[in-house]
């Protein structure tokens, strides 16, 4: 199926009423160096959090964690089922709704000819689109929750920190 992409405007989209709900995150220090990402899940009235055991990576950059947490947390959901993915990566949000359609048409290369960075990700991410009936739907990262934000925005960023901090503290244990 097509991704559908939301307003883009930062206003939440409302949600078919089966769907699952899904906000997706990366993190990344320093930038290259170790990354970690996470997504909270919600379905009827239930949540799942995961930065998985493997939320992390040793050598990477933030836009690939961005773009790993999709994958995941798609991954999580029934092939079939209804998905609105909720990102305040517009890295992510631009890549699947815009750029992916020059990406498939060129053979996985950009307008400029050049190989689509996380290639191997991005073909993972479009075979579970095609799976699902998907909506995009971007949020403004960091806002305030007092000022709008939503709270699970700010919970799977801290989710993907963590997961960060996590291998930030494998890297300096590790001989």
């Amino acid at each position: 199926m097509p991704p559908d992409d939301g307003p883009g405007d930062g206003a939440p989209i409302a949600a078919p009423s089966a769907a699952y709900v899904v906000y997706t995150d990366g993190s990344c220090k320093p930038n290259p160096g170790v990354g970690g990402w996470a997504y909270v899940l919600t379905h009827n009235d239930e949540t799942r959090e995961d930065s998985g055991v493997d939320g992390i990576e040793q050598d990477t950059v933030s836009p690939r964690m961005e773009v790993l947490a999709v994958v995941r947390a798609l991954a999580a959901t029934p092939p079939g089922s209804a998905v609105v993915v909720r990102t305040d990566s517009a890295y992510v949000h631009d890549g699947i709704t815009v750029y992916i359609k020059t990406w498939l048409i060129n053979g996985w290369k950009t307008s400029s000819r050049k190989s689509v960075k996380h290639q191997d990700l991005w073909q993972t991410l479009w075979a579970l689109v095609q799976e699902r009936a998907v909506i995009w739907d971007w949020l403004p990262a960091h806002t305030a929750i007092s000022r709008g934000g939503d709270p699970l925005n700010h919970r799977v960023h801290e989710l993907a920190y963590d997961a960060m901090e996590r291998a930030v503290g494998k890297r300096r244990t590790q001989p």
